[in-house]
C-alpha cells in the first residue's frame, strides 16, 4: 500500500511537471564562454552532439565546420605570441539528487544530494587544453575523488591528453562513456563489467591518449596504469579505438583492450583482461540510438588457474521532444544484458526513464528498472527513482 502510494504521488509529479517547465535558458562554462546555448553541443545533457564531440576533439576550443580551430577566433585573452588564457575562468558545477530511491529489499531513501561535482576546462596556450573535476558521492561519505588532464593539440590529425581518468577519457562517443556521461541513474552494464571495481573499462587511472581525426574516421590509442595504481607503476593497459562517421550523426566503431589488473582485497590475485567490441551511435531525426556489444575473456594469472568469458552489452533509445526550440521531454529506454558460462547464466536489465528539462541544463526524471532475467537461484531485484540533475 505505502508502495501504492509513493507511485501514484511520483506520476503526479510528473504529470504535473510540464506545467511549470519554463523556457529560460541557464547557460554553464563552456557556453558562457563561448555565448551558445547548451543544446549546441548536447543531445540532451550531458550527451555530445557533433557540435560537442568537435569541441572536445578540439581541446574544448570551437572548430569551423571543417573542424580546424582557428585560435584568434576563440574567446581567449591572449598573454603573449604562444600563451593564451580564459577571459572569463570556465567554472561550473553538477548536482545531482535522488529525491525518491527505492530498490527491491531495501529501505527506501532520500537523496536529494547524492552527488557533487565541480569541473573546469579551458586553454592556456594556442594548443594547449586542461581539464579538471572534483566528486563527492553520499556512498562515499563524500570523500573528494580528482580527475583531470593536460592537452596537446597541433592538428586535428594529432592530439594528446594525459592525466588521471578513465583510458577512454578522450573519446567523444556517447555509446562507451557511462559514469558522469550518462542520462540515467542506472549504469550501462557493459562498461562496468570486471573482477572487480579494480577490472572495469571505465576505471580512472593514470592514462595516456593519443588521437586524431581524418576525415570521417577518427582513432585513438590508450595506454594507461591500471584501474587500481594511482601512482602507475608498472603500466600494462592498452587500448585501441576507431570510429567512422558516415553523416555527422551516424556512426559505427569498434575498440581492442588488453591489461594486466590486480582484483580481490583479502587475498588479491593478477587477471590477464582482454576485451573487444563494436558501437554505434545512430542520429534519426528526434530519435537517437546507441548501442555497444562486448566479449571480455578474463585469465587468473596468479592463484588458481582459471579464465571466464563474458559477452555484454547494451541497446539504447531516446525521444527528443522540444518547445520553443528547447529541449523539453525525453523519454528514454535501455536494455542491458550479460551472458556467463557458455550462455547459462544470464543477466538483462531493462531500464525506463521520462525527463523533464526545467531549462536545457536542469532535468527531473522518473526512472524505473527492473531485472528481466537473472541466474537461477538468483532474486530478480527492481528500483524506483526521482531524480534531479543540475549543471550550473
Amino acid at each position: 500500500m505505502k508502495t501504492a502510494r509513493m507511485l501514484v504521488l511520483l506520476v503526479a509529479m510528473a504529470v504535473s511537471l510540464p506545467l511549470f517547465v519554463t523556457t529560460a535558458q541557464a547557460i554553464p562554462a563552456f557556453a558562457r564562454k563561448h555565448n551558445v546555448s547548451c543544446s549546441t553541443c548536447h543531445l540532451a545533457m550531458p550527451y555530445l552532439n557533433s557540435t560537442g564531440r568537435a569541441f572536445k576533439e578540439a581541446g574544448y576550443r570551437m572548430p569551423d565546420e571543417d573542424g580546424e580551430v582557428d585560435p584568434e577566433a576563440q574567446p581567449n585573452r591572449q598573454l603573449s605570441d604562444r600563451v593564451v588564457f580564459d577571459k572569463d575562468f570556465p567554472v561550473a558545477a553538477r548536482v545531482k539528487g535522488f529525491i525518491y530511491d527505492k530498490e527491491k529489499g531495501q529501505d527506501k531513501k532520500i537523496r536529494p544530494f547524492q552527488e557533487v561535482m565541480f569541473f573546469s576546462a579551458g586553454n592556456f596556450w594556442n594548443t594547449g587544453s586542461w581539464f579538471i573535476e572534483l566528486e563527492g558521492e553520499d556512498e562515499e561519505g563524500f570523500d573528494t575523488t580528482v580527475a583531470g588532464t593536460f592537452g596537446w593539440h597541433p592538428s586535428r590529425a594529432a592530439n594528446i591528453k594525459a592525466g588521471i581518468g578513465s583510458i577512454l577519457h578522450a573519446d567523444p562517443y556517447n555509446s562507451l562513456q557511462d559514469g558522469g556521461m550518462r542520462l540515467t541513474v542506472s549504469r550501462k552494464v557493459a562498461p562496468n563489467i570486471g573482477a572487480d571495481e579494480n577490472a572495469m573499462l571505465r576505471g580512472d587511472a593514470q592514462f595516456i591518449n593519443f588521437y586524431g581525426r581524418r576525415g570521417k574516421l577518427f582513432y585513438m590509442a590508450g595506454y594507461s596504469s591500471g584501474n587500481n595504481n594511482d601512482e602507475g607503476e608498472n603500466p600494462q593497459d592498452v587500448l585501441a579505438r576507431v570510429a567512422y562517421d558516415f553523416t555527422p550523426g551516424h556512426m559505427v566503431g569498434a575498440f581492442y583492450f588488453d591489461g594486466t589488473h590486480t582484483v580481490g582485497t583479502g587475498s588479491p590475485v593478477d587477471v590477464d583482461i582482454r576485451r573487444i567490441g563494436v558501437d554505434a551511435n545512430l542520429e534519426l531525426g528526434a530519435f537517437y540510438f546507441d548501442g555497444m556489444y562486448m566479449k571480455s575473456k578474463t585469465e587468473y594469472v596468479t592463484g588458481p588457474a582459471s579464465s571466464e568469458t563474458i559477452t555484454s552489452g547494451f541497446a539504447e533509445l531516446l525521444y527528443r521532444s522540444m518547445r520553443n526550440n528547447s529541449l523539453f521531454f525525453v523519454p528514454l529506454v535501455r536494455y542491458d544484458w550479460t551472458e556467463l558460462n557458455g550462455g547459462a547464466d544470464t543477466y538483462s536489465v531493462l531500464t525506463t526513464q521520462l525527463g523533464f528539462y526545467v531549462i536545457e541544463n536542469a532535468k527531473l526524471a522518473i526512472e524505473y528498472s527492473k531485472e528481466t532475467s537473472v541466474a537461477p537461484g538468483d532474486v530478480k531485484s527492481d528500483r524506483l527513482t526521482l531524480l534531479a540533475d543540475i549543471v550550473f
